[in-house]
């Protein structure tokens, strides 16, 4: 099997249909499995997949939990079965829009075998507004390492091929995202390669179980994976190590900051609201 196609999808009944229309439209000259983690949504994400696997008999295996995993053990469990050399993401309110996408990345990795992970340049759809955006990632180099990587995660994970030579630790499940931390773990001494072309759309929802946090939490939820990642001591790169607890340090302050602001914010209300009733106080008498 060259490549499997790892889906996790969870309350998606709007999106899924673009997910797995994106998927089958692929044109490749090589074997490939689409493994599905249906994670009990409460919507129709269910019996959508099982139309699908109606019609297209033998395309598609489906977990479908019972009960409910949550996002990261759904997400270990699909990765742990994927069969193939290769795994490409997409997650279930995601998509992909072009149909040579698999091609290209897996020619490039079958040809350049220092290179761990390929992703490329994506849109952004942002939902509430029913725009797209370009992903701002343009800056970003064709070349990276694990040295950038530990800076910040700028593989959007619909965009991501790697290679499947590794095997998840069982404290990988515990953790509260998976992308960042699954690519720092995988990647290595390898390099990362960024193609210029845009090949997806990741869409911004009120749903998304990342994009829709705060930056509060944002903030918090890179403390607890650095934190998890330093524990677990897989990084040997001591540049990687050193831009982590930098990473770690600018979360702290950034909490800093937004408490501080929030406090301040909370202060002016409390002002207006203690002059608002000392005008209507004064009117009374």
């Amino acid at each position: 099997m060259k490549l499997s196609i790892a889906v996790i999808t969870y309350n998606h009944e709007k999106f899924i249909k673009q997910t797995l229309e994106g998927i089958l439209k692929q044109n490749v000259n090589f074997s490939y499995e689409i493994i599905i983690g249906e994670d009990r949504s409460t919507d129709n994400t269910k019996e959508i997949l099982a139309a699908y696997e109606k019609k297209y008999p033998g395309r598609f295996l489906i977990k479908y939990r019972n009960p409910n995993m949550g996002a990261i053990p759904n997400f270990c469990d699909i990765i742990n079965t994927c069969k193939g050399e290769y795994i490409a993401f997409c997650e279930g309110d995601d998509y992909w829009t072009d149909p040579l996408k698999l091609q290209k990345q897996v020619d490039f990795l079958d040809s350049n075998l220092d290179y761990g992970i390929c992703c490329h340049e994506f849109k952004k759809f942002i939902e509430d507004k029913g725009v797209y955006e370009d992903s701002n990632y343009s800056n970003i180099p064709e070349t990276t390492t694990i040295k950038d990587l530990a800076k910040w995660c700028y593989i959007a994970t619909n965009t991501a091929v790697i290679r499947n030579d590794f095997i998840l630790p069982d404290w990988f499940s515990h953790l509260k995202i998976g992308d960042w931390p699954l690519f720092l773990f995988q990647i290595q001494n390898r390099k990362i390669k960024k193609m210029n072309d845009q090949m997806s759309v990741y869409r911004i929802h009120s749903g998304g179980l990342w994009t829709s946090a705060s930056q509060l939490k944002r903030n918090k939820g890179d403390i607890e994976i650095i934190n998890s990642i330093l524990k677990n001591n897989f990084i040997k790169d001591s540049k990687a190590i050193s831009n982590l607890k930098i990473k770690l340090i600018t979360c702290k302050i950034n909490i800093l900051k937004i408490k501080n602001k929030n406090r301040v914010s909370l202060l002016r209300k409390n002002k207006i609201f203690w002059l608002k009733s000392k005008r209507s106080y004064m009117k009374r008498i």
